[in-house]
């Protein structure tokens, strides 16, 4: 089957007919926390401490490492001298709180599944 992927509805039946059985679309919260050098926080323009960046995101899970890996390279080469995590969390219904699922530290190049 031929996908039009030009339009929104033409790319999510692609993504789905390439999803594998055992592959989910799961909402996820990335958060990355940016630090200097020396491993303190960054301030805003106002002399205030941020603390991470965060957005939700869907995403197949299969597909975790690869687009960490893919938004650390990106990351690291804006900002060369940072030290930079990114946390992926997801929402638990039945505690309502987010649990940390995946964690990947730049510098270290290291991903972990928690």
């Amino acid at each position: 089957m031929i996908h039009d992927l030009s339009t929104q509805k033409g790319r999510n039946a692609y993504m789905k007919a390439m999803e594998k059985p055992n592959d989910k679309v799961e909402k996820y919260n990335i958060s990355i926390e940016v630090r200097d050098s020396e491993g303190k926080m960054i301030l805003n323009e106002l002399g205030n401490k941020v603390h991470d960046i965060s957005y939700d995101v869907e995403m197949l899970t299969s597909n975790m490492e690869f687009n960490l890996t893919h938004l650390a390279k990106t990351l690291k080469a804006f900002m060369p001298d940072r030290k930079i995590t990114i946390c992926v969390y997801v929402f638990n219904t039945i505690s309502r709180t987010y649990m940390t699922m995946f964690s990947y530290y730049v510098n270290e190049n290291k991903f972990i599944k928690h």
